[in-house]
C-alpha cells in the first residue's frame, strides 16, 4: 500500500470512532435500563415500605395514647392519639396511589381488608375514648377500690375491642413489607445483572480496539522505519562527532527531515570552522553558524565574542598586575625620602598610563597655619610656579577631590584650564584625572594627571588602587622621616636627659600604664557603646533622645524605618520638633518641656483606627550630666495594646465570674493554702449575714465559723487542699424543715498544676429527692399496667409509643 503515514493515521483513527459510536449507543440504552428499574426501586418500593412500617407502628402507638389516658385521664392523650391517626391516614393515602406495586389480587384483597379493619379499629378507640368522657369523671381515678375496679373495666374493653384487629392488621402488615422487599431485591438483582453485561461489552469492546490499534501501530511504525531508517544513519554519525554527507531527498514525508538534516550538516561545518579558528587564537573570524540565529547559533556568537573579551581582560588584567609590580619595587626603595619616593612614583605613573603631565600634592601643616596641599613632585609642569603654590580644601578640582575624598574624571576641560608644552608649543590636554591618596579613611594628598588621550575604565581603576598604596608608603616613610628627626633630636638632649634616666624612666612606666589603662577605658567604651546600639536597635520599642534645643541625640532603627516608611529622614542633628504634624507640635513641646524641668513621667494614649483601638505607653525621663543639670530628654514608646486588652479582658472575665455566682441560689466559697477567703458569693453571704457575721475577702474562715465546727471544716479543706474532690450529702434542719444538701468540694491549681486553695459549693437538692420519690410511685402505676397487657405487649406498646 503506498498510501502516507498521514492517510493511515486518518483512516485508523476513523475506524475507532465508528467502533467509539457504537459502543456509546449501547452505554445509552443501558443506562436508560438502569434508570427505569432505580426510579421503580427508589421511588415507589422502599417509599411504600416505609409507610408500611409506619401504619404499623402507628396502630400500637394509638392503643397506647388510650391506655395513657385511661391511667391519668390526662386530655393531652386524646389529641395525641387523634394525631396519630392522622399520620396513618396520610401513610394509606400514600399507598392507595401506589396500587401498581402490588402484585396479585391476594394482595390487593388484603390491603382492602386492611383499609377494613383500621376503619373499623379507629371507630372502636373513639367509642371508648367517648364512653370515658362521659362515664367517668377525673375524680374517679383518685382513691377507692370501686374506682380501680371501673378503670380496670374500661382497660379490658380496651384490649378486647382494639388489641385483637391490631394484631390482624400486624400480620397483613407484614406480608406487605415481606411482599416489599422481595421486589427491592429482584429490582436490585435485575440492576446487578444489567452492570455486569456492561461491563462484559466494554470489555470486549475494549479488546477489541486493542487488537486493531496495536495491527495499526504495527503497520505505521513499519513504514515509519523504513522511510526513517537513513535519517537514523545520518543522526548516528552526528551523534558519533562526525559531520555526515548531504542526503538524497525523497518525495514521502520524510522530505522535510532530510532538508533540515542537510542544513544541519553545512552548519556544523562552519561550527568546525570556527572551533579551528579559535583554537589558533583567531578571534576576529567572520564565519557565522547558523547565522547567528536560534540557541545554538546565538550561544556559539556569544561565547566568540566572550572570548574575546576574555582576551582582552586577561591583557588588562596583565598590564595591571605588571604595574603593582613595578611600583611596588620603587615604594619599597624609597622608605625615608618622601620627596624621592613622590618623584620617581609620579614620574614612572606617567610614563605607564601613557599620559602627559602629573604631580603629587601632599597636605601639610605648620604651625597655627591652616591645613593645605602643596605639590612635592610633578612631571611636565612649570615646576617653580607648581612648586609654590598652595591649595585649601575645596580650592579648584584638587581641593574638591581632597574635600570630597574621591576621584575626579574630567574630559570637558577648557582650553585655559591647563597647558601641555613642549619645545615647539603648547596644548590643552584632553582629559584629566584627580586621585585622592586615602587609605583606612586617612587622606595625606591627592594626584593629578592629564593627558591628550581618554583613560580606559581599567586604567582609572588602576590610578585608584595603585593611590591606597601610595598613600600608605607616604604615611610610612612621613613617619619614618619624623622618626629620624626624633632620633636626632634624641641623641641631642641625650646628655641631658642622663640625669633624669630614672626618673623618666618612671615616668615611661606611668605613662604605659596610663596607656593602657586608656586602651582599656576606650575599649569599654566601644564595648557599651556597641551593646547600647545593639540594645535599643534590636526592640520594637521606638527610642530618642534630644538635648536642649529639641535636637536629635539618639535615635533607633525602629523609629528610624517608621519614619522612612512616611517619607521622613530622622537624622541625628534634626530637629525633632521639625519632622512632627504641626498641629502635634505644641503638645510633644509641652511634654518634652516638662521632662527638661526635671520631670520624670509616664503617658499612655489611646488611638483608634481601622483595625481597632490601639495603646501606647511612652516613657519621658530627664538626662543629667555629672553636675546633675538637665541637658536632655529621652523618650521610649512602647505599644502595650495586647497587655491593656488582656488586662480589660480579665477585668471583664472577673466581672462576670462574680456576676455569675452571686445569681446562684447556691453557695459557694473558696479559701487559699492559709485559708483565707478568696471568693465568697452572695447567696453565703446573706446566709452568714442573718447570723450576724459580715464575710469578706482576704479574712480567715474559721474567724467565721463556729468552734465547734472548725474540726469538720479543717477536714474537708485539707482532703482538697491534698488533691481530692468529693461530694458529701447531709440533712440540716431550718426552722420546722428538714432540707437536703448536697456539698461539691474541689481543689483549685494553677496554670502549672499546682494546688493553690480549695472550692465549696452547696446545693439544695430537697426538691429533687421529693421529684425521685414521685417517679418512685410513677413506676408502680406503670409496673400495673405491664402485668395486665403482658410484658411483650407491653415493649411493643412501648416502642410504638417512641416512634420505633
Amino acid at each position: 500500500m503506498n498510501a502516507t503515514i498521514r492517510t493511515k493515521v486518518a483512516l485508523s483513527l476513523a475506524i475507532l470512532g465508528i467502533m467509539a459510536a457504537a459502543a456509546a449507543l449501547v452505554n445509552y440504552f443501558s443506562l436508560e435500563s438502569l434508570q427505569d428499574k432505580k426510579n421503580q426501586l427508589t421511588q415507589h418500593i422502599l417509599p411504600a415500605r416505609e409507610w408500611m412500617k409506619d401504619i404499623q407502628g402507628n396502630v400500637f402507638t394509638a392503643h397506647g395514647w388510650i391506655a395513657s389516658y385511661l391511667e391519668t385521664g390526662n386530655e393531652e392523650y386524646p389529641q395525641l392519639w387523634k394525631d396519630t391517626w392522622a399520620n396513618t391516614q396520610i401513610s394509606l393515602d400514600y399507598l392507595k396511589r401506589s396500587k401498581d406495586i402490588m402484585q396479585g389480587e391476594s394482595m390487593q384483597t388484603q390491603f382492602l381488608q386492611m383499609q377494613s379493619l383500621l376503619t373499623s379499629l379507629y371507630e372502636n378507640q373513639e367509642e371508648i375514648i367517648g364512653q370515658v368522657r362521659s362515664e367517668i369523671k377525673m375524680s374517679e381515678y383518685k382513691g377507692g377500690q370501686n374506682d380501680a375496679g371501673a378503670r380496670d373495666k374500661l382497660i379490658q374493653r380496651l384490649t378486647d375491642r382494639s388489641l385483637a384487629p391490631a394484631r390482624e392488621i400486624n400480620l397483613i402488615a407484614l406480608n406487605f413489607l415481606t411482599s416489599f422487599q422481595n421486589q427491592a431485591d429482584t429490582n436490585q438483582a435485575a440492576i446487578h445483572s444489567e452492570i455486569n453485561n456492561t461491563k462484559l461489552f466494554f470489555g470486549l469492546y475494549a479488546l477489541a480496539a486493542l487488537i486493531f490499534s496495536s495491527l495499526a501501530v504495527v503497520l505505521i511504525t513499519r513504514h515509519i522505519r523504513s522511510g526513517f531508517s537513513r535519517i537514523e544513519n545520518t543522526l548516528s554519525t552526528i551523534k558519533g562527532g562526525y559531520i555526515p554527507d548531504p542526503l538524497p531527498l525523497h518525495a514521502d514525508e520524510t522530505r522535510p527531515l532530510e532538508k533540515s538534516l542537510n542544513a544541519i550538516s553545512t552548519q556544523l561545518k562552519h561550527v568546525k570552522d570556527i572551533a579551528l579558528e579559535i583554537g589558533d587564537g583567531k578571534f576576529e573570524t567572520h564565519i557565522k553558524a547558523f547565522d547567528n540565529q536560534g540557541a545554538i547559533g546565538q550561544s556559539i556568537a556569544r561565547m566568540h565574542e566572550s572570548l574575546q573579551q576574555v582576551a582582552v581582560k586577561d591583557k588588562q588584567r596583565n598590564w595591571v598586575n605588571e604595574g603593582f609590580a613595578k611600583f611596588g619595587d620603587i615604594l619599597r626603595r624609597h622608605t625615608d625620602d618622601i620627596s624621592a619616593l613622590c618623584e620617581e612614583v609620579i614620574i614612572s605613573l606617567v610614563k605607564y598610563v601613557h599620559a602627559n603631565q602629573g604631580a603629587i600634592f601632599l597636605i601639610q601643616k605648620a604651625g597655627t597655619e591652616a591645613e593645605h596641599l602643596k605639590a612635592v613632585a610633578c612631571y611636565a609642569y612649570e615646576r617653580k610656579k607648581r612648586l609654590e603654590k598652595e591649595i585649601l580644601k575645596g580650592e579648584g578640582t584638587v581641593g574638591q577631590a581632597w574635600q570630597e575624598r574621591d576621584t575626579v574624571l574630567l574630559t570637558d576641560i577648557p582650553q585655559e584650564y591647563i597647558t601641555i608644552r613642549s619645545g615647539l608649543g603648547s596644548s590643552s590636554p584632553t582629559t584629566l584625572l584627580v586621585v585622592p591618596l586615602c587609605v583606612n579613611d586617612e587622606i595625606v594628598g591627592v594626584m593629578e594627571m592629564a593627558s591628550f588621550k581618554n583613560f580606559a575604565p581599567f586604567e582609572v581603576e588602576f590610578v585608584k588602587k595603585l593611590a591606597e598604596t601610595i598613600a600608605a608608603s607616604v604615611l610610612t616613610t612621613q613617619r619614618n622621616e619624623q622618626t629620624s628627626l626624633l632620633l636626632e633630636e634624641s641623641k641631642q638632649m641625650a646628655e641631658e636627659m642622663q640625669a633624669q634616666e630614672e626618673e623618666m624612666r618612671q615616668n615611661m612606666e606611668e605613662l604605659q600604664a596610663t596607656q593602657e589603662e586608656m586602651q582599656r577605658a576606650q575599649l569599654e567604651s566601644r564595648t557599651k557603646e556597641a551593646n547600647l546600639n545593639a540594645l535599643i536597635n534590636n526592640t520594637s520599642d521606638t527610642i530618642f533622645a534630644i538635648d536642649r534645643n529639641y535636637h536629635i541625640t539618639v535615635v533607633n532603627k525602629t523609629l528610624k524605618d517608621k519614619y522612612a516608611a512616611m517619607g521622613i529622614d530622622l537624622a541625628v542633628g534634626n530637629s525633632i520638633l521639625e519632622v512632627l504634624p504641626e498641629h502635634l507640635r505644641e503638645k510633644w513641646k509641652a511634654r518634652y518641656d516638662r521632662a527638661l524641668a526635671g520631670e520624670r513621667y509616664t503617658q499612655l494614649e489611646e488611638s483608634s483606627g481601622s483595625q481597632g483601638s490601639k495603646f501606647v505607653e511612652t516613657y519621658h525621663n530627664p538626662i543629667r550630666n555629672e553636675q546633675g543639670e538637665v541637658i536632655g530628654v529621652s523618650v521610649i514608646a512602647r505599644d502595650v495594646t495586647e497587655s491593656v486588652l488582656a488586662q480589660k479582658e480579665i477585668k471583664q472575665k472577673q466581672s462576670t465570674l462574680h456576676s455569675l455566682i452571686d445569681t446562684m441560689d447556691d453557695t459557694y466559697c473558696a479559701v487559699d493554702r492559709n485559708y483565707k477567703i478568696l471568693v465568697a458569693n452572695q447567696a453565703l453571704r446573706n446566709r452568714f449575714e442573718a447570723t450576724g457575721i459580715q464575710l469578706h475577702v482576704g479574712e480567715n474562715i474559721f474567724d467565721k465559723l463556729p468552734k465547734e465546727q472548725h474540726q469538720v471544716w479543717k477536714e474537708r479543706y485539707d482532703r482538697c487542699l491534698n488533691g481530692e474532690s468529693y461530694i458529701i450529702t447531709q440533712e440540716r434542719k431550718v426552722n420546722e424543715t428538714t432540707l437536703i444538701i448536697e456539698g461539691h468540694y474541689h481543689p483549685i491549681t494553677d496554670e502549672d498544676g499546682n494546688i493553690i486553695g480549695a472550692s465549696v459549693m452547696s446545693k439544695d437538692i430537697t426538691a429533687y429527692k421529693q421529684a425521685m420519690d414521685e417517679k418512685k410511685e410513677r413506676d408502680q402505676v406503670i409496673s400495673k399496667i405491664k402485668n395486665q397487657l403482658g410484658v411483650n405487649q407491653y415493649e411493643m406498646l412501648l416502642e410504638a409509643a417512641l416512634g420505633k
